[in-house]
């Protein structure tokens, strides 16, 4: 760009010199010149070529100069649209029309800071209010145990063995609780899982579920559930064992959460072509279409009014979703006829 300027204004300047000073003017210019100076026309005579070479020189100095002044403004304004980045105005950054690319540029990144700031904000102010109320949570479990077992301990000696069984239940109740809030309050302290090490190995799929569903018969049993596994082959997969089983855990826990009692909640576990598809489904009440898109955001709980028995630490499908992604997977869900669909697809290689 300097140099195609150095060269037009030059050859510009070369033009004026052959036209005023050695072309059709000449004669005209040197009489003016003669007439008002009879030694200043001597010294343009003698001195013609060094002048010319000095008026190039001048003249390239001039052009270099305001080219220099043009960066230097235009360097200025990225710098004042740089520090723009970080500001909290929604402004749009302008550049001049030459880098109207790297405004554009500058433009999507201040508004993904923006956004990025915007989503860590919400986020972390979910997680504090989420603390504050599993804290107030988690006091009224432990008031009541502590109250139960103060009344057995006072008044073992006038309470009925059937008084006495009601009250260790309750507290156990209660006690159970407490160790639930518990796990939440370790759950958020540990949700992020980029920094934890992929074990990998061979891990039979069907088995993982069949014990996953032993494991929460306890659960199952309580709302009267069947959880069914549908799976008509052996299936392999090269993974982190631990891993998946907490993300298929948390999904379980999940549908069996929101489900109806006295239904069932299906596992169906396929292999189509190079992925593994899993399929959670249960059938619970129908999920609004904008809280779908929100379930697999950290510390979101589908249950707003933090309902005891469903409200968690709302990380379990975050955490599920993450691990998924961890294993080059995806994960997905729909809302269909009152069925909540969980839809997994994980890469699997068939054997030589």
């Amino acid at each position: 760009m300097l140099t195609l300027q150095l060269i037009v204004g030059n050859v510009l300047l070369i033009f004026i010199w052959m036209l005023f000073i050695e072309g059709l003017l000449e004669n005209k210019i040197a009489n003016m010149v003669y007439q008002i100076n009879l030694n200043l026309y001597y010294y343009l005579i003698d001195y013609k070529q060094i002048i010319f070479m000095i008026s190039i020189l001048f003249n390239s100095f001039l052009i270099l100069y305001r080219y220099i002044s043009k960066e230097t403004e235009k360097k200025e304004e990225i710098y004042n649209a740089i520090d723009k980045i970080i500001s909290e105005e929604n402004q749009e950054i302008s550049l001049p029309e030459s880098e109207s690319r790297f405004s554009q540029k500058i433009n999507d990144v201040k508004y993904q800071y923006l956004l990025n700031k915007r989503k860590a904000f919400e986020e972390k102010q979910k997680k504090d209010d989420l603390i504050v109320y599993m804290a107030h949570d988690l006091k009224t479990p432990l008031t009541s145990v502590i109250g139960y077992l103060n009344l057995l301990n006072d008044e073992k000696d006038h309470l009925s063995k059937e008084t006495q069984y009601k009250y260790i239940n309750i507290a156990l109740d209660k006690a159970k609780r407490v160790e639930e809030l518990t796990n939440e309050f370790f759950e958020i302290t540990k949700y992020d899982l980029h920094d934890i090490e992929i074990v990998q190995s061979e891990i039979n799929i069907e088995l993982l579920f069949q014990q996953l569903i032993d494991e929460c018969y306890p659960m199952l049993k309580t709302k009267s559930l069947q959880c069914i596994l549908h799976c008509s082959t052996t299936v392999m997969i090269t993974a982190d064992g631990s891993l998946l089983a907490r993300a298929f855990e948390n999904l379980l826990k999940n549908a069996i959460s929101y489900s109806y009692e006295h239904t069932t909640i299906d596992i169906y576990l396929h292999i189509i072509d190079d992925q593994i598809e899993i399929v959670f489904q249960n059938k619970s009440d129908p999920i609004p279409a904008y809280k779908l898109e929100k379930l697999f955001e950290k510390f979101y709980r589908l249950d707003s009014s933090r309902n005891s028995t469903t409200g968690g630490s709302g990380l379990g499908l975050a955490i599920s979703k993450e691990i998924i992604e961890r294993h080059h997977g995806q994960i997905q869900v729909t809302n269909e006829d009152e069925y909540i669909r969980f839809i997994i697809h994980l890469p699997y290689k068939k054997e030589q």
